[in-house]
């Protein structure tokens, strides 16, 4: 199946973001992937949210072109190293992770599209901000999607 959009985390804030988007129907929740090592996580994230929750990241990046990358920045090595994730050209990898640079990022994808999103904590609560930049070859609707 493939997907509109995978997440790599089940966190407080993907759940948010997930919520959200849903909520203000950008897509359904069918539409929606999402990974999480935890056997415990990704039932609570079924429960919650109503997406498919695998345990494999690469399925994630297999089933969808837009991955959020939800993790804390010091699980960003262990994400990108725990295995082949297979993304590519036509990948767009938006991250909220703080602090990770987009150069650090495509030291990871560097054939895929990179952007970095900032939101705050309000968007737990769907009031929240975000800023964000983006790599070189990002097109006009990778940013228009984010």
């Amino acid at each position: 199946m493939v997907y509109k959009i995978g997440f790599i985390g089940t966190g407080k804030m993907a759940s948010a973001i997930i919520k959200g988007i849903v909520d203000k129907g950008f897509c359904a929740k069918e539409e929606i992937i999402a990974s999480n090592p935890r056997e415990s996580s990704r039932k609570r994230a079924e429960t919650e949210l109503g997406i498919t929750v695998v345990s494999s990241n690469a399925e994630v990046v297999g089933s969808a072109d837009v991955v959020i990358l939800s993790v804390k920045p010091q699980q960003i090595p262990g994400v990108f190293s725990s295995e082949n994730l297979g993304f590519g050209p036509s990948h767009t990898l938006v991250s909220i992770a703080a602090g990770v640079t987009i150069e650090t990022l495509k030291n990871h994808v560097p054939d895929s599209k990179i952007i970095r999103v900032m939101p705050n904590i309000c968007s737990t609560n769907f009031v929240g901000t975000a800023c964000f930049s983006y790599s070189e070859n990002c097109s006009e609707n990778d940013i228009n999607i984010v």
